[in-house]
């Protein structure tokens, strides 16, 4: 035992390089440590730290990793690392520092790393930052600062990444970024920015991705994006931009995704998009547009991805997607279109989903979407059709997921049958609606196929089935401006030692796409996760999200959909969920079934499982028909 060392009652080698003492409820750090000094990483994230002591750390001089993350520190010791000079990463975030002393970090000339987020730091000493000249990533998010004074980051040349999000800043000081020339990520969403002065970015020449979302913004100056060459996102939605000026992106070659959207938009230039070229994302949902300008696209020739979504638009003229043959999803939903000319996607031939829902439409040309060979989504549901030409899906043939309700449809077009591969078909919610003997064999036929459980008319959780609180709570969800990389939430949920990680991870990774709510479980998952981040009942939430995600194993989409929002439920006024028979039904099936097709065996277990759960033996024969 002579070469061991105690800490915290268990034993280690004097010799080790990493400890982890995470998640350990320790209110001081175990003065012991100070004999591993050959230590390079020491993990105390997630502990009921309130103070470090002075000496604490002076023997770990081959520490390169420290993280004080998740505790309750108010404050830091001046001098707390100055024998640390080895230190590449330091973790303070989500403590409850007020204030960060001006020499505390002048020793660490080889940090590359500092996390400062989620404290209550309201100001930064101008020099706080000058010794940190290795320094590649800052985050100073989720603060309560109010003003950056302009020489704060002068000694900072080589720093990548500065998280500046959640604060309080009304105004960015012209010079403040001057110096970080090798600036790559500037995130600014979440301020009170009302104005961004025309100078503010010109030395950050090698930046590739402004976050400028969730804040006051009302204009963008013509200049201001000139010197941004490489910039590949910009970021501006849930402002309130009234207008954009012809030139403001006529630097930006570069740029690969725009987002424009919940903001006062009524009108876009026709020329504005023109330089352009390498635009793969384009987002203008949430706006006030009344017409698109039939050349305002010609340029975006590599565009992919175009959300004109939640606007006023009553007509798209007949060539305004000409050009755009790399399309492959075009939203239109939410709008007032009354009528699609006959020709208006007829060079998407890239398309692989198109949405329609909650138009104005009355009838579709029968050759609308003739070209549209790649399709794989089609929504054109919510709107007054009341007939569907025979052969409107005839050349659909690669056609996954249809959506017709909420029309007035009498009958659906044999043309369907030609979809040889579709997997989800909504048609709930036409009155009076006939199915020809065709369709229903190849609806069961489908049923039968698809290991996901989309079911047709009378058996589907992804139709007539999904709940209208469920609709309503998404809709309500999806409104929140909350965004976050995958990689973040995978860093987040870990900690918590979640049972249904494996089943989550796949869920995350699932690219499908609902056939009526035109969503990935991803989609709907970034918006929960906002809620439970920022709730006070966070653990609460967490644990709950655990649950309901182990009782969503082998239920269809829309069960695991309605399984997540259910972890909200109780909590947001706007968020009401009821777990439905159907999805009782439909788990019990798909569970049965286990990928296998529907035999006489597996319908008789199917059976007496639902007999089991008091289902009526009428409902029963409807799903196992």
């Amino acid at each position: 035992m002579d070469n061991k060392i105690e800490i915290c009652g268990e034993y280690y080698d004097r010799d080790i390089t990493e400890l982890d003492l995470s998640y350990r409820k320790k209110r001081k750090i175990p003065t012991n440590i100070k004999y591993l000094v050959k230590l390079e990483l020491l993990d105390l994230n997630t502990n009921q730290l309130k103070e470090i002591k002075e000496n604490t750390f002076d023997k770990l001089i081959n520490l390169q990793n420290l993280d004080l993350g998740c505790n309750h520190l108010t404050e830091i010791k001046e001098n707390i690392f100055d024998r640390l000079t080895n230190l590449q990463c330091l973790i303070l975030g989500s403590n409850q520092l007020t204030e960060i002393k001006e020499n505390t970090f002048n020793k660490l000339t080889n940090l590359q790393t500092l996390n400062l987020s989620r404290n209550k730091l309201t100001k930064i000493k101008t020099n706080t930052f000058n010794s940190l000249i290795n320094l590649q990533i800052l985050d100073l998010g989720y603060n309560h600062l109010t003003e950056i004074k302009e020489k704060t980051f002068g000694q900072l040349t080589n720093l990548q990444d500065l998280y500046l999000n959640g604060n309080k800043l009304t105004k960015i000081k012209t010079n403040t970024f001057n110096s970080l020339i090798n600036l790559q990520d500037l995130y600014l969403y979440g301020n009170k920015l009302t104005e961004i002065k025309e100078n503010t970015f010109d030395q950050l020449t090698n930046l590739q991705e402004l976050h400028l979302e969730c804040n006051k913004l009302t204009e963008i100056k013509e200049n201001t994006f000139d010197q941004l060459t490489n910039l590949k996102t910009l970021d501006f939605n849930y402002n309130e931009l009234t207008e954009i000026k012809e030139n403001t992106f006529n630097q930006l070659t570069n740029l690969q995704e725009l987002h424009l959207e919940h903001n006062k938009l009524t009108e876009i230039k026709e020329n504005i998009f023109d330089r352009l070229t390498n635009l793969t994302q384009l987002h203008l949902y949430d706006n006030e547009l009344t017409e698109i300008k039939e050349n305002t696209f010609d340029k975006l020739t590599n565009l992919q991805y175009l959300y004109l979504n939640g606007n006023q638009l009553t007509e798209i003229k007949q060539n305004t997607f000409d050009k755009m043959t790399n399309l492959q999803k075009l939203h239109l939903y939410f709008n007032e279109l009354t009528e699609i000319k006959e020709n208006t996607f007829s060079r998407l031939i890239n398309l692989h989903t198109l949405d329609l829902y909650g138009n104005k439409l009355t009838e579709i040309k029968e050759n609308t979407f003739c070209r549209l060979t790649n399709l794989q989504t089609l929504n054109l549901g919510c709107n007054r059709l009341k007939e569907i030409k025979e052969n409107t899906f005839g050349r659909l043939t690669n056609l996954r997921n249809l959506c017709l309700d909420y029309n007035k449809l009498k009958s659906l077009p044999l043309s369907i049958l030609n979809c040889k591969r579709l997997r989800g078909l909504a048609y709930a919610h036409n009155r009076d609606i006939t199915i020809d003997i065709r369709i229903q064999r190849f609806i069961n036929r489908m049923y039968n196929y698809n290991n996901h459980g989309l079911f047709s008319d009378s058996q589907n959780v992804h139709s007539s089935s999904i709940q209208e609180s469920v609709k309503k709570s998404i809709y309500n969800l999806m409104k929140d401006p909350f965004t976050c990389k995958k990689e973040f939430i995978i860093e987040t949920i870990l900690p918590y030692n979640l049972k249904c990680i494996s089943s989550l991870l796949s869920y995350l990774d699932d690219e499908d796409y609902h056939s009526t709510l035109l969503l990935t479980f991803y989609d709907v998952f970034v918006k929960v996760f906002g809620r439970i981040s920022n709730s006070e009942h966070k653990e609460e939430l967490m644990r709950r999200l655990d649950e309901e995600m182990m009782e969503s194993e082998c239920k269809c989409f829309t069960g695991r959909i309605t399984r997540l929002l259910n972890v909200l439920n109780g909590f947001y006024e706007d968020i009401q969920i009821t777990i439905s028979n159907n999805e009782r039904i439909s788990a019990i099936i798909l569970s049965t079934l286990d990928g296998q097709e529907m035999s006489d065996e597996l319908r008789e277990i199917c059976r007496a499982k639902l007999k089991d759960i008091g289902i009526e033996d009428e409902e029963i024969e409807v799903w196992l028909r």
